[in-house]
């Protein structure tokens, strides 16, 4: 199974991003789809299905408190002259960063290892020829695309199709009440 942890992003925060995707070109970019907008709190790539019990086990015991979270800027991966990944980043990140490291730290005795740091961002489109970065950068720059309220994170597995990745939730786990 191809697993990763994730927030999920509700549906009106979606639709305020689709003035971004108006304005991508197309031709040289891959969009996103929208419902498959999400924030990677841990790739864990191929897992064992008989690891996955383990797993949503050692993720309950993961203790948050709700937050509220604002969808704000654009950026690019990894950097606006050589850009590969179209992203919008968040505001005051402190804590889906406390989250996704409290996940990490919690999913080492399974020997999951974050690949590199945490940097909380929505990946809404993939570069494929050359854009002008400046348009965007003037036009989403400090742009707020709604705010919402994390209350609870998702084990997600991933399936590779011919259309793109299909998300399924495989665990649910909520905030501290």
């Amino acid at each position: 199974m191809r697993l990763f942890v994730a927030v999920n992003i509700p549906s009106s925060v979606k639709q305020s991003i689709s003035a971004v995707y108006c304005s991508l070109p197309k031709d040289k970019v891959k969009i996103v789809s929208p419902e498959n907008i999400h924030f990677t709190l841990q790739f864990l790539g191929e897992v064992n299905e008989n690891k996955l019990e383990q797993i949503k086990q050692l993720l309950k015991e993961v203790k948050f408190e709700q937050f509220a979270l604002e969808i704000k800027d654009i950026g690019f991966f990894p950097n606006k002259d050589c850009m590969k990944i179209v992203w919008l980043g968040v505001e005051n990140p402190a804590e889906i960063i406390f989250l996704a490291n409290k996940i990490n730290q919690t999913l080492l005795p399974l020997g999951f290892k974050p690949d590199k740091q945490f940097v909380p961002h929505l990946t809404i489109a993939r570069v494929k020829q050359k854009i002008d970065s400046a348009k965007f950068i003037k036009n989403f720059k400090y742009k707020s695309f709604g705010s919402f309220s994390v209350s609870k994170f998702y084990l997600m597995q991933s399936v590779l199709t011919s259309q793109g990745p299909e998300y399924t939730i495989v665990g649910e786990f909520n905030a501290e009440a």
